[in-house]
């Protein structure tokens, strides 16, 4: 007998009361609890005042028959899951058909066989049980993924089709769970940033076999939500991919509040900048990557003067608001992108945090010279040196800042931020707004070069800068054929200054190609005058440096100097060095043919010294070749340079090039120049630089070979004998 744990109820509806009464019996010694209905009409309130396990209909009955009823009380919500057996006769085929479709569970046929009844009804009920903990255990199941906001889903490897759970259709913000789904679809909702790692996987799926565990970007609704994502590949028993199955989870409030927290242990609340202990975890990073690539740091200690003055005066809300604008000042200076000369352009890893009250830290990482960190010094100063407008009111504060560097004045994170920390001290006792190093020497060589670069600006608003011309000999007329332009700082109270004691800073400062500027435009214009006043053409050649040489429409600049001094293009030689012209060959070859089309001359400047391209060079179409000084020095002691020289000149001749030999010093120089075949000559053993007057004197009278003495033109100084060697005809 049938015995479960509470006597099941059937709900039997027939009109016929000898077949119920037949069927009740059978079923009651069975164990089964039985309620009847006499008509289809009282199948929902029958079932609605028993609320039976099982429902038997005889499908024939007047009035409401078995199939309306069946669709009555499938209609109830408490009735959808219940099992309904139909009574009908063995030929009634059409009905059980029209019976399915309207939620009948099974069927039995008349005549009734009391045992085979109870048998069937012994399976339904079972059958219903388990349907029922499996249902329950769905409902369970998406109320634990909608807890956890986990979602399930399934890509079928052979039609690529994209199956999800209802939770995962919600999170991706796709209608339903029913809907027929590619993987385009999904890649469709997925960030296009993390897209393509995605595909890759789906895409490799079937060979590489691994699981995936990886978090990527969804949008939904122009919301963007971060998607945990877990994966793994099943496959056939023949060991074939089918599909994919795996998670999703929406881990963005978790995400967000684990940022909420690693930034109230990591960054100030207040300017949003690292704080004290996340500052010292990323300068104690910076020191050890310093260690490793042997290169200096710099840890600058940052205090606002008078800022109590105006806390205190103005209250904690203006006080708070001051403190927030000195950081987005201090920011802008450290985004600046020629702050620093760094082994490293990338500007992500420079360090400004807030370490308390009103005093910041800044660490300079990859730093090529300790004076660099004086010139961020500088220019922090300047940014906070400005009125704050808070609340109506002008404010005016000032810095002081001490300066430490790795490894000079510590090797640890302890010992610079103390060694800077007196170092501020050292300033703020100088009255603030200013900067002190630890070492009293980084002071004295930081202070020399700020000096010598505002010299330098203002030395180039004041035209401080002059040229002077050094001429070049052709070594078979021993006539000048042209002279080159060299600048000179004639500095106040320092006299004249060669390139090497303040080239260097300009670069650093970014002033080459004012300079550059400059001196163009004074050799075009002397080259004017020279033609002018002796009625000659004298060629001048300027260096061209990299930065100008790089400047967007170089050539129409150049084009525009020459029609401002009414110069024929002719006349102007730039000289370009030979890495110049191989860091970016085709570009290279693009910007010299946009010169030559002007008609100005071209020359490669230390020649030798590089790794010219035969090729490019064919293709680059200049006049002439230079032979660096650097071969000319030694080339009388050294056979090696006698076959360098040689071979440049070779090289040239059959290009069609002529070359030049700069730096000739010594007669023996000369001799082997000449007899080599070399073209021209420049050198102090021809004439050493001299200002525009003396080179016109120069260019009037002839430098005649083999003798001339330079007290005649020199402009002042001690007269100096010149002794040229005799030129062979």
């Amino acid at each position: 007998m049938f015995q479960p744990e509470s006597s099941p109820k059937v709900l039997l509806i027939d009109d016929d009361l000898a077949s119920r009464t037949l069927i009740r019996e059978a079923l009651e010694e069975e164990g089964f609890v039985v309620a009847e209905a006499s008509e289809g009409r009282q199948a929902v309130p029958a079932f609605t005042e028993h609320s039976p396990a099982l429902v038997i209909i005889d499908v024939l009955m007047p009035g409401v028959d078995g199939l309306e009823a069946c669709q009555a009380l499938r209609a109830l919500p408490a009735a959808s899951m219940v099992p309904v057996l139909l009574m009908t006769g063995l030929n009634d085929l059409a009905s059980i058909d029209n019976a399915r479709a309207l939620g009948a569970t099974d069927f039995v046929t008349k005549p009734i066989q009391p045992r085979i009844l109870c048998q069937r009804i012994r399976y339904m009920l079972r059958d219903s049980q388990r349907l029922g903990e499996l249902t329950r255990g769905e409902t369970s199941l998406a109320m634990a993924q909608r807890i956890a906001k986990l979602g399930s889903w399934e890509l079928d490897l052979r039609d690529q089709t994209f199956k999800m759970s209802r939770e995962a259709s919600k999170m991706l913000g796709f209608h339903s769970p029913d809907q027929c789904l590619r993987v385009g679809n999904f890649l469709s909702v997925v960030h296009e940033d993390d897209r393509e790692a995605i595909k890759s996987y789906f895409d490799s799926a079937l060979s590489c076999q691994e699981p995936l565990c990886t978090d990527l970007r969804v949008t939904q609704g122009g919301a963007e939500r971060l998607i945990h994502l877990e994966a793994e590949l099943v496959t056939a028993d023949s060991g074939a991919a089918v599909r994919i199955v795996g998670t999703f989870q929406d881990v963005t409030e978790r995400m967000l509040a684990e940022m909420q927290i690693h930034a109230l242990a990591y960054y100030d609340e207040l300017t949003g900048l690292p704080n004290r202990p996340h500052f010292k975890e990323l300068l104690n990073e910076a020191i050890e990557k310093a260690k490793r690539g042997h290169q200096l740091v710099a840890v600058l200690f940052l205090d606002l003067d008078r800022f109590k003055r105006i806390n205190d005066t103005l209250g904690h809300s203006v006080g708070d608001m001051l403190l927030k604008e000195v950081s987005n000042r201090l920011r802008e200076v450290v985004r600046s992108s020629d702050i620093l000369s760094r082994a490293n352009r990338e500007l992500n890893d420079l360090v400004l945090a807030r370490i308390g009250g009103d005093e910041f830290t800044l660490v300079l990482p990859e730093l090529l010279r300790i004076h660099d960190a004086a010139k961020v010094a500088r220019r922090l100063l300047d940014a906070i040196a400005s009125p704050f407008t808070l609340q109506g009111q002008e404010v005016f504060v000032s810095l002081g800042i001490g300066i430490a560097v790795y490894p000079v004045n510590g090797d640890n994170v302890d010992a610079l931020l103390k060694n800077a920390d007196t170092a501020l001290s050292c300033a703020k006792k100088q009255g603030g707004n200013s900067f002190q190093f630890y070492s009293r020497s980084m002071n004295a060589t930081a202070f020399e070069r700020l000096s010598l670069e505002a010299c330098l600006r203002r030395a180039l608003e004041r035209h401080e800068l002059v040229a002077h011309y050094q001429p070049q000999v052709s070594l078979q007329t021993g006539q000048v054929v042209g002279v080159e332009a060299l600048v000179r700082w004639r500095r106040p109270d320092h006299g004249l200054l060669l390139p090497g004691a303040f080239l260097p800073v300009a670069e650093e400062a970014g002033l080459i190609r004012q300079i550059d500027s400059q001196v163009l435009h004074m050799a075009c214009l002397q080259s004017k005058a020279w033609g002018e006043t002796l009625r000659r053409s004298v060629r001048v050649a300027v260096n061209v440096s990299n930065q100008q040489f790089q400047e967007p429409g170089l050539a129409e600049i150049i084009g525009s100097e020459l029609r401002t001094c009414s110069l024929d293009a002719h006349l102007l030689e730039l000289e370009l060095t030979e890495s110049i012209m191989m860091q970016n060959p085709e570009t290279a070859i693009d910007t010299v043919q946009r010169l030559r089309a002007l008609g100005v001359e071209l020359s490669i400047d230390d020649f030798g010294t590089g790794y010219s391209c035969l090729n490019h060079l064919r293709r680059l179409q200049v006049n002439r070749l230079k032979v660096d000084r650097s071969f000319v020095r030694d080339i009388a002691t050294s056979a090696d340079n006698v076959s360098i020289v040689k071979a440049i000149i070779a090289m040239a001749q059959s290009l069609g090039l002529e070359v030049i030999a700069e730096g000739v010093e010594t007669e023996e120089q000369l001799e082997i120049l000449t007899e080599h075949g070399c073209d021209q000559v420049q050198g102090n053993l021809i004439s050493v630089p001299v200002d525009a007057s003396a080179m016109s004197h120069l260019l009037a009278v002839g430098i005649p070979l083999p003798r001339l003495t330079l007290a005649a033109v020199s402009a002042g100084g001690e007269p100096t004998e010149y002794r040229p060697p005799q030129v062979s005809a």
